[in-house]
Formats: structure tokens, C-alpha cells, sequence
């Protein structure tokens, strides 16, 4: 059967705002950074107290006749940047939890700090029964929002991004070698320079360039 891929164009018809939220898995009160758009959709973002991790839900409006696939996630893309695929954590037919940072501390880079730092956020969310279908919501206020309500920093140092994308680069790098010794001795070079006290991404190139 082809799948059917149908947009709701829709904007956040407030701006993101602290709300208590009912975690899915527990079922109790939380305190959530939470938007909604004018067709219903809600999304919000709270901590998981128990693993100290940042979880979202997406939910569909109640009265909407759609229902979701239970068995895949959504894919959220934050303005013009890539689509990101989220792992699916708990769900029914009208909404889904999802991880959006692992945690425990704050995100340089990612899922979170791109809600932070963005304009827009389209949603895009696989029907049940096949298809998809994609929602957006505004990201008015997002950064203050989260910064408050899951104590995560309101600015990131430059420095400290730009090393964690370069670890991520050499990450990547190490995998796609496809013998497995040299993958390994890779993998364990990364390591030890990342065991050591460095405040640049040149300086962990240069680790790296001695090993």
C-alpha cells in the first residue's frame, strides 16, 4: 500500500509556557515547558526525575478522527535543518513519548538546544494504518521556557559546542571504518583524549593527531 503524506499547516497559537503535564509512563503531575497550536496538536518537554533525562510527548487533538502508528516515531525538523527521527519510548493512538536528550546534565548540541534556538518546529507523525501526516508549532518563547522550567543553561559556550561536534565528527569517523581491529583502535583513541582535560576542538584534534 503507498503512503499517504498529507501537511496541516498550522502555527502555535500561544507561546511555549510552563504547565503541569501528566507523564505518560507514570501518569503523574510533571512540570512541562508546553505548546499548542490553533488546530489542537500539544507538544510539551519535561524531566524524567527517575533517569534525569529529557523526555517530549506529541499529542493529537482528542477530537481528531486521525489515529497514530503505534509502532513508529515522529520526525521533528527545526527550521531549515535536518529532519530528526526521535526514539519512540511509550505511546497510545493519541499521543507518544519520546527521548529528546539523554542526559543527565545539559545539551551542547542536538534535539533540545535546536527547540531552544529556533523559530519553528514541524512535527511530522505516522498514522495508523499507514502514512503520515505533520503539524508545526511556533517556538515563541521555547528557550526561556526550557531553560526555567528544565534547568538547562540559556546559552552554551562556543568553545565547549564546537568540541562536542568535533568528538561527534571523530565518533562518526570511527564507525564507518569497516575493519574491526582498526574501527576499535579508533574507537579507543577517542577515548583517551576524551578521558583528558581539553577546552578545544583543536586541541582534541591534536590528541588524536599523537595517539
Amino acid at each position: 500500500m503507498a503512503l499517504v503524506f498529507s501537511a496541516v499547516v498550522a502555527q502555535a497559537a500561544e507561546p511555549w509556557k510552563a504547565d503541569l503535564a501528566i507523564d505518560p509512563k507514570t501518569l503523574d503531575e510533571v512540570s512541562a515547558a508546553v505548546s499548542g497550536n490553533d488546530d489542537g496538536y500539544r507538544l510539551f518537554l519535561y524531566r524524567d526525575q527517575v533517569e534525569d533525562r529529557i523526555l517530549g510527548v506529541f499529542a493529537l487533538p482528542t477530537a481528531d478522527a486521525d489515529f497514530l502508528d503505534t509502532s513508529r516515531p515522529p520526525v521533528l525538523t527545526v527550521d531549515d535543518g535536518p529532519a530528526q527521527q526521535l526514539v519512540r519510548l511509550s505511546g497510545e493512538l493519541k499521543s507518544v513519548g519520546f527521548l529528546v536528550w539523554g542526559g543527565p546534565g545539559a545539551p551542547l548540541r542536538g534535539t533540545l538546544r535546536d527547540l531552544m534556538n529556533g523559530s519553528s518546529v514541524v512535527v511530522q507523525y505516522p498514522l495508523y494504518g499507514g502514512g503520515y501526516k505533520e503539524t508545526s508549532f511556533a517556538l515563541l518563547g521555547a528557550k526561556q521556557t526550557i531553560a526555567e522550567v528544565l534547568s538547562i543553561p540559556l546559552e552554551v559556550d562556543p568553545a565547549a559546542q564546537a568540541l562536542a561536534a568535533e568528538k561527534e565528527k571523530a565518533l562518526e569517523a570511527c564507525f564507518a571504518v569497516e575493519k574491526k581491529k582498526p574501527r576499535q583502535r579508533c574507537i579507543d583513541r577517542l577515548g583517551e583524549c576524551g578521558s583528558t582535560a581539553l577546552s578545544s576542538a583543536a586541541e582534541f584534534r591534536s590528541c588524536l593527531d599523537t595517539k
